[in-house]
């Protein structure tokens, strides 16, 4: 049975530019597993818990999470204290993959505020490095951020002061998912992200769907669809304006386009673009938005121009020469 025949039969919208986009549906109370998880964190010894009701509906609940993480003055090197803290937290990170993580890097206001943006960024990702050391899933890190001296905690003017501002913050939270479904706990599945669905394809495949009470084998003709296979923020990010800018090439027909990622070194992914298996795209994709908008932009031109010219590839490919004998 075709993608938009199953789409329709669940009573889903069926997409207008064939486009499928991955999230993942873990439980059947978000806001409940958050809690779940932030309560067994919190069981770790010397671990504190802070509390953030969500504000809006798309913001949601979060919880701040101290786990001692303290450096020395100028350093981003992890204590063996804190990677203890560190372990068994990514311990319980690797049960729940729908839990998101933020990193936030602090610093006292000892010597420059560039010295200080370089070390409070370099603090978290040193959390997030040894995290997914530990194999926690570098998709569940929401955001990994600097903050300088721009949010003490303490009296800079003290040595305890000082070093209490010398800290990285934890942030657990779910993603804000419109209408989540209530499926069973830790089960994992596909929901489409869609689009009003058009009147014409919606009596054709009213006729396919009387069909198939007689035949167990229907097929509807699709021109082409769009598919995620993205994991990161950057990689979901560059997904994201790759669909909104998407236009196919007039004719084209019979196209899978997926987009998809690799990983490469620290925070970096490697993203790939590929036609029916075919790769036509691929680049190193950093986290900053005006260079995924720039590499979006760019596989977008690349692919069309590909499409645009995949039916004279085709026949070049398997023309009528069958044997490979270079004659026609």
């Amino acid at each position: 049975m075709s993608l938009y025949l199953t789409a329709f039969l669940m009573n889903t919208s069926v997409i207008q530019t064939d486009s499928i986009k991955k999230y993942p549906i873990a439980v059947i109370n978000y806001e409940q597993e958050l809690k779940l998880v932030a309560k067994e964190v919190g069981e770790i010894k010397g671990v504190k818990l802070l509390y953030f009701p969500k504000a809006t509906k798309q913001e949601g609940e979060k919880f701040k999470v101290d786990l001692g993480i303290h450096f020395s003055p100028g350093e981003f090197l992890l204590n063996n204290e804190t990677k203890e803290n560190l372990i068994k937290f990514s311990n319980i990170m690797n049960k729940n993959q729908e839990i998101e993580i933020t990193l936030t890097g602090h610093t006292d206001n000892i010597s420059t505020l560039e010295l200080n943006k370089f070390l409070s960024i370099n603090r978290a990702q040193a959390v997030a490095d040894f995290l997914m050391a530990q194999k926690v899933n570098r998709v569940q890190f929401k955001e990994i951020i600097g903050k300088n001296y721009s949010e003490p905690v303490a009296n800079n003017s003290t040595a305890a002061g000082r070093f209490a501002n010398r800290r990285v913050e934890v942030y657990l939270s779910v993603k804000a998912i419109e209408n989540k479904s209530e499926v069973s706990p830790k089960v994992s599945r596909e929901i489409i992200k869609s689009k009003p669905v058009p009147l014409d394809l919606k009596k054709v495949l009213e006729k396919v769907i009387k069909k198939s009470a007689k035949s167990n084998e229907v097929e509807i003709e699709i021109d082409g669809l769009l598919v995620d296979d993205t994991k990161t923020k950057a990689g979901k990010d560059f997904y994201d304006l790759f669909y909104n800018e998407w236009e196919a090439p007039v004719d084209a027909k019979n196209y899978t386009i997926t987009v998809s990622e690799k990983p490469f070194r620290l925070t970096s992914t490697l993203i790939v673009i590929s036609i029916n298996e075919d790769i036509v795209y691929q680049a190193i994709l950093q986290p900053r938005q005006d260079l995924v908008e720039a590499q979006a932009e760019e596989g977008i031109g690349i692919t069309q121009d590909y499409l645009a010219n995949y039916e004279e590839i085709t026949k070049q490919l398997n023309g009528d020469d069958m044997a490979g004998t270079g004659i026609y």
